[in-house]
Protein backbone atom coordinates (compact mmCIF):
# COMPACT_ATOMS: atom_id res chain seq x y z
CA UNK A 1 0.00 0.00 0.00
CA UNK A 2 1.50 3.58 -0.85
CA UNK A 3 0.73 6.04 1.17
CA UNK A 4 2.09 9.98 -0.38
CA UNK A 5 5.71 8.67 -1.06
CA UNK A 6 6.05 6.36 1.41
CA UNK A 7 5.33 2.80 1.32
CA UNK A 8 3.85 0.52 4.13
CA UNK A 9 6.06 -2.97 4.52
CA UNK A 10 4.34 -6.16 5.09
CA UNK A 11 6.51 -6.32 8.03
CA UNK A 12 4.94 -4.74 10.71
CA UNK A 13 8.05 -3.62 13.20
CA UNK A 14 9.34 -2.14 10.23
CA UNK A 15 6.60 0.49 9.58
CA UNK A 16 7.97 3.22 6.79
CA UNK A 17 10.35 3.09 3.82
CA UNK A 18 10.77 5.86 1.82
CA UNK A 19 10.85 5.06 -1.71
CA UNK A 20 12.18 7.40 -4.53
CA UNK A 21 9.62 8.25 -7.70
CA UNK A 22 10.31 5.66 -10.39
CA UNK A 23 12.70 3.77 -7.80
CA UNK A 24 15.68 6.14 -9.01
CA UNK A 25 18.22 5.54 -6.21
CA UNK A 26 20.93 7.96 -6.40
CA UNK A 27 24.36 6.98 -6.39
CA UNK A 28 27.94 8.29 -4.40
CA UNK A 29 29.32 8.15 -7.63
CA UNK A 30 31.28 11.51 -8.61
CA UNK A 31 32.22 12.20 -12.55
CA UNK A 32 35.60 11.73 -14.23
CA UNK A 33 35.81 15.78 -13.96
CA UNK A 34 35.41 15.85 -10.20
CA UNK A 35 37.81 13.39 -9.57
CA UNK A 36 40.41 14.48 -11.67
CA UNK A 37 40.03 18.17 -10.93
CA UNK A 38 40.22 17.35 -6.84
CA UNK A 39 43.54 15.41 -8.02
CA UNK A 40 44.94 17.95 -9.94
CA UNK A 41 44.56 20.62 -7.27
CA UNK A 42 45.66 18.54 -4.75
CA UNK A 43 48.88 17.68 -6.53
CA UNK A 44 49.32 21.98 -6.93
CA UNK A 45 49.60 21.44 -3.25
CA UNK A 46 46.84 23.80 -2.18
CA UNK A 47 45.87 23.46 1.30
CA UNK A 48 42.22 21.18 1.72
CA UNK A 49 41.15 20.72 4.84
CA UNK A 50 38.51 17.84 6.24
CA UNK A 51 36.06 20.49 6.65
CA UNK A 52 33.36 20.60 3.72
CA UNK A 53 32.84 24.71 4.45
CA UNK A 54 36.71 25.52 4.28
CA UNK A 55 37.07 23.39 0.97
CA UNK A 56 34.11 25.09 -0.26
CA UNK A 57 35.86 28.88 0.87
CA UNK A 58 38.76 28.14 -0.78
CA UNK A 59 37.43 26.62 -3.95
CA UNK A 60 35.04 29.49 -4.54
CA UNK A 61 37.99 31.81 -5.99
CA UNK A 62 38.81 29.13 -7.99
CA UNK A 63 35.86 27.67 -9.48
CA UNK A 64 32.99 29.94 -10.94
CA UNK A 65 29.99 26.86 -11.12
CA UNK A 66 27.99 26.00 -7.92
CA UNK A 67 27.50 22.59 -8.15
CA UNK A 68 31.11 21.22 -9.14
CA UNK A 69 32.91 23.65 -6.34
CA UNK A 70 30.54 22.02 -3.92
CA UNK A 71 31.03 18.13 -5.43
CA UNK A 72 35.10 19.00 -5.29
CA UNK A 73 34.57 20.47 -1.98
CA UNK A 74 32.80 17.38 -0.62
CA UNK A 75 35.17 14.83 -2.37
CA UNK A 76 38.59 16.80 -0.99
CA UNK A 77 36.86 16.73 2.56
CA UNK A 78 36.37 12.60 2.29
CA UNK A 79 39.56 12.06 0.60
CA UNK A 80 41.33 14.32 3.59
CA UNK A 81 39.49 12.30 5.97
CA UNK A 82 40.45 9.00 4.83
CA UNK A 83 44.11 9.99 4.81
CA UNK A 84 43.73 11.19 8.37
CA UNK A 85 42.49 7.76 9.16
CA UNK A 86 45.01 5.92 7.49
CA UNK A 87 47.83 8.03 8.75
CA UNK A 88 46.46 7.16 12.46
CA UNK A 89 46.21 3.55 11.41
CA UNK A 90 49.97 3.52 10.10
CA UNK A 91 50.59 5.28 13.72
CA UNK A 92 48.95 2.81 15.89
CA UNK A 93 50.92 0.15 13.99
CA UNK A 94 54.16 1.42 14.39
CA UNK A 95 53.31 2.14 18.06
CA UNK A 96 52.34 -1.42 19.15
CA UNK A 97 55.37 -2.79 17.03
CA UNK A 98 57.79 -0.77 18.44
CA UNK A 99 56.50 -1.38 22.00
Amino acid sequence: MIVGSYRLNKNPTKTFKYQSPNNLNMGKIKSKLVRRTAQTLMQKGIGFTDGFVENKRILGMILPSKKIRNQLAGLLAKTKKYEKIQELKLQKTLALKSA
